[in-house]
């Protein structure tokens, strides 16, 4: 009888065991489930920021290249250049080019 009374409570004790390693994993996976879940949202905001950033960034390049655009203007450099440059002895004002030569030196950026 004793002994009967052993085997059950050493079969009880296996459930027990295997009940409370089956709870500890699911309250493990849950834990993991929430960190995982906070993580990923975390991702996607750092994404999304990205892209903003990405954006904000195409807008200045292209802001910086119509102010390149006219700024390099050959009636303006030509203006400058009459202005700044008669006589330093390093560049003169018949080096800058006109309009219709610029095709063939200078090939225009397009966004």
């Amino acid at each position: 009888m004793q002994q009967k009374i052993k085997k059950l409570f050493l079969e009880i004790n296996k459930i027990y065991l295997l009940n409370s390693i089956f709870f500890i994993s699911l309250l493990i996976s849950i834990i993991l489930n929430f960190f995982v879940t906070f993580k990923v949202e975390d991702l996607q905001d750092q994404i999304e920021k990205n892209g903003y950033q990405i954006s904000s960034y195409r807008d200045q390049i292209g802001l910086l290249g119509v102010e390149w655009a006219y700024l390099t203007r050959p009636a303006r450099l030509r203006e400058l250049s009459s202005l700044y440059l008669k006589d330093n002895g390093y560049t003169l004002a018949s080096q800058i080019i006109n309009e219709n030569d610029v095709d063939r030196y200078y090939e225009t950026i397009s966004f």
